[in-house]
């Protein structure tokens, strides 16, 4: 199939562009929930003695690397590359918050970093 803009066809980037006042919604709603985390909550989530600088040095990409790792969604990426068309795919099956679990993947969890190195 050819596509008019690289990966995308025109409906695709259509679609992609439409999602871009979502991106931007949960963007600020991260922004609110992370100020409304209870300061215990907090401090539980941030290791003591972890150096957070290191994070900066990291590329866009790699970021978004961690957080698909991280969010436990490296099997829907996985399933996207397979797809005939990836772009497609991901635009039919963009997580939603019913769809998004909860649970952190244990290599970014606090606690168990904590028993780890305990």
């Amino acid at each position: 199939m050819q596509k008019e803009y690289g990966k995308l066809t025109a409906d695709q980037f259509r679609e992609f562009i439409g999602k871009l006042p979502e991106f931007r919604q949960q963007r600020d709603a991260f922004g609110q929930l992370l100020a409304d985390v209870p300061k215990e909550k907090f401090d539980t989530l941030m290791v003591e003695g972890y150096n957070w600088g290191e994070i900066y040095e990291y590329t866009f990409s790699e970021h978004v690397a961690i957080a698909i790792v991280a969010f436990n969604e490296l099997k829907w990426l996985n399933e996207a590359s397979q797809a005939p068309d990836p772009q497609q795919h991901v635009l039919d099956n963009w997580p939603t918050e019913e769809s998004v679990d909860d649970e952190v993947h244990p290599g970014f969890d606090p606690q168990a970093r904590q028993q780890r190195q305990g």
